[in-house]
């Protein structure tokens, strides 16, 4: 009888070694842009929010975030409040936490950065993605100590983002941060088209994709495999891409 007890005390506990005390989850949460809020990209039914469903996998949360979409910081910041809360109410710090954000979503993402870092120590930002925010450092920075990988998708035929200049297209160098140029079946997408369902499909991916070039530009297709590529030209291009933009300002004001 010693022996089976012996046994069964034995068995109990390599299967308490051997079983996870916690399964952490995978969690998606998509957020629209200004004026965007009936958007149908981002929402359960919308083609980017299955696809990344699919690829993600079933063992994968994904949400969306709708908010007021008023052009306010206001606005923003209330909805990243919102969005924090939820993340503390509902996640371990143990959870893999992935937030996208289009345009001033983007910047709602940024801010939740921010304010995990001010109310709790514990969470981090597995994924943080921005597709076309318009980039302003002095409210919108990412907090880099709850963000483990940070990457801000671009267009050069985007002529939103920027917002007649006041804003700009990339973040500063940083370890952790990518800029990354995106292509679209060889066009450069405008600031409403840079959330295609090619680009959902890479995102469980994404690091394996664009971490060892410091300058990427993702080509994406509707009918074969993505391509990265390194931007050897991305500074005289961001340059030149502010040249235009400034002459096409003034063609607009004295037309």
């Amino acid at each position: 009888m010693s022996v089976i007890r012996h046994c069964f005390t034995a068995s109990f506990f390599m299967l308490f070694l051997t079983t996870p005390l916690y399964a952490h989850k995978t969690v998606w949460v998509l957020i629209h842009g200004t004026f965007a809020k009936n958007a149908h990209w981002y929402r359960k039914g919308g083609d980017f929010h299955q696809a990344l469903a699919r690829a993600a996998g079933p063992e994968s949360e994904v949400r969306s975030l709708s908010w007021s979409g008023e052009n306010s910081f206001e606005a923003r910041e209330k909805a990243a409040e919102r969005l924090t809360q939820k993340i503390i109410q509902r996640y371990s710090p143990n959870d893999e936490i992935n937030i996208l954000g289009h345009s001033h979503g983007g910047n709602i993402a940024i801010l939740v950065s921010q304010k995990l870092a001010r109310q709790t120590p514990h969470y981090t930002i597995h994924q943080l993605i921005t597709l076309a925010p318009p980039v302003e450092l002095s409210m919108y920075s990412p907090n880099m100590n709850h963000i483990k990988s940070f990457y801000n998708f671009f267009s050069y035929g985007d002529m939103v983002q920027t917002v007649c200049l006041f804003f700009g297209r990339v973040f500063p160098n940083h370890p952790r941060v990518w800029n990354i140029q995106l292509m679209h079946d060889g066009r450069c997408p405008e600031h409403g088209n840079v959330h295609p369902k090619e680009l959902a499909f890479t995102l469980p991916h994404l690091h394996k994709l664009v971490s060892q070039n410091n300058t990427p530009v993702l080509h994406l297709f509707s009918n074969k495999k993505p391509v990265v590529k390194e931007d050897e030209r991305r500074e005289q291009e961001l340059q030149q891409d502010r040249r235009t933009m400034e002459r096409l300002l003034v063609s607009i004001h004295y037309s």
